[in-house]
């Protein structure tokens, strides 16, 4: 499965928060479509991402690619928790 592209950059702590939403949000997508269970901001799709986490953790990443996965998927896990538990970027 390939690693998601970032969101373009956008400036300021507003333009940050934009990122990471965007982030989350082609996480979302791109594993909605390799899942059958409809993957979203809830308990299911973080324990599946867990799974996925370690059956990927062999790869022979390059630090360009980590470094992507690491954003996208910490944008979509932060995202995920202020969608469960509330709070704010």
């Amino acid at each position: 499965m390939a690693i998601p592209e970032p969101s373009p950059f956008e400036p300021g702590l507003a333009g940050q928060i934009l990122n990471i939403r965007s982030n989350a949000e082609l996480v979302v997508r791109m594993f909605a479509a390799a899942t059958d269970f409809g993957f979203g901001y809830d308990e299911a799709s973080v324990k599946w991402l867990d799974a996925y986490i370690d059956h990927i953790r062999q790869n022979n990443w390059t630090e360009e690619e980590l470094d992507q996965m690491v954003s996208n998927l910490g944008s979509y896990l932060g995202e995920t928790i202020i969608r469960s538990f509330g709070g704010q970027w």
